[in-house]
C-alpha cells in the first residue's frame, strides 16, 4: 500500500492518525509505503504502539530528522512477513522475508527528492534480492526530471545483485507525458497489469484536470516493476 500524507500545515498529525486508524480497521498491508511525511508526523508514528509493534520502520532508530523537512518518505513493514538484522529462528525462518539493506540514493531535483531503498531476502532462496523503492517524484511543472528520476530508479532494479522489485509512491502524473513514462523504461504498470489499459482520452485518471472526473480523483500514486 503507498499513501501520501499530504503535508499541508493544517491538523498534519490528526489527519495521519485518521489514516493508520483507517488501515488497522482494515486487513494489514505487508508494506506501507508514505510520501510526505514531515518531522511532526514522523515523531508521532515513532511514538505509536500500534504502529510500532506492527511494523519494522525506516529512519526508526536516527535521531536526525533533517530530512523530514519540509517532508520525506517512510517505508513500514509488517513484522508478520519480515524480520531485521538476519534470518529468524526456528518457524521464522520459512516464512519471513529478511531486511538485508536499506538505504536513500538522492535523485536529481529542486526539491531533494530521494529513492528510499529497502533489500528483502528470502532464506529459502539464498542470493535472490529484492528492492522496494519508496518515492515521490518531482511536481508540477517537471516532466522532464520526472522521466530521468525513474530512469534511474529503473538501473536500480536491474543492478548487478539486484534481482528485481517494484517502485512504488506518488508518481505525480500530471501531465500527458506521465501517460506512458511507466512502459518508456520497459517497466509494468501494476494497475494496468490488474485492470487493462484506461482509454487515453480518461486523462483524469493520470493527471489532475480541470474538473474531478465522475470516477473518482485523479491518480497520482503507481506502482511499477520490471
Amino acid at each position: 500500500m503507498s499513501w501520501n500524507l499530504q503535508a499541508t500545515p493544517y491538523k498534519r498529525v490528526e489527519r495521519a492518525q485518521l489514516i493508520f486508524d483507517r488501515i488497522f480497521r482494515a486487513n494489514l498491508p505487508d508494506v506501507l509505503l508514505l510520501q510526505e511525511v514531515n518531522r511532526d508526523v514522523r515523531k508521532a508514528i515513532l511514538a505509536d504502539p500500534k504502529l510500532r509493534g506492527g511494523f519494522l520502520m525506516s529512519d526508526a532508530d536516527s535521531e536526525d530528522d533533517s530530512a523530514f523537512f519540509p517532508f520525506s518518505t517512510m517505508t513500514l513493514l509488517s513484522r508478520k512477513r519480515f524480520a531485521a538484522g538476519g534470518v529468524s529462528s526456528g518457524e521464522d525462518q520459512l516464512q519471513k522475508m529478511v531486511i538485508s539493506d536499506a538505504f536513500r540514493m538522492t535523485l536529481p531535483s529542486r526539491d531533494d527528492r530521494d529513492a528510499l531503498c529497502i533489500d528483502v531476502s528470502d532464506p529459502v532462496t539464498p542470493g535472490h534480492v529484492l528492492r522496494l523503492i519508496n518515492v515521490h517524484l518531482e511536481s508540477l511543472d517537471a516532466a522532464f526530471r520526472r522521466g530521468f528520476q525513474l530512469y534511474l530508479m529503473n538501473a536500480l532494479l536491474r543492478e548487478a545483485g539486484c534481482s528485481g522489485g517494484v517502485i512504488a509512491g506518488s508518481f505525480n502524473a500530471f501531465e500527458p507525458y506521465d501517460l506512458t513514462l511507466v512502459e518508456q523504461h520497459g517497466l509494468l504498470d501494476a494497475w494496468v497489469k490488474l485492470h487493462g489499459p484506461l482509454p487515453r482520452a480518461d486523462v483524469g485518471h493520470w493527471r489532475r484536470p480541470r474538473r474531478r472526473p465522475p470516477a473518482g480523483p485523479p491518480r497520482q500514486g503507481r506502482d511499477a516493476w520490471p
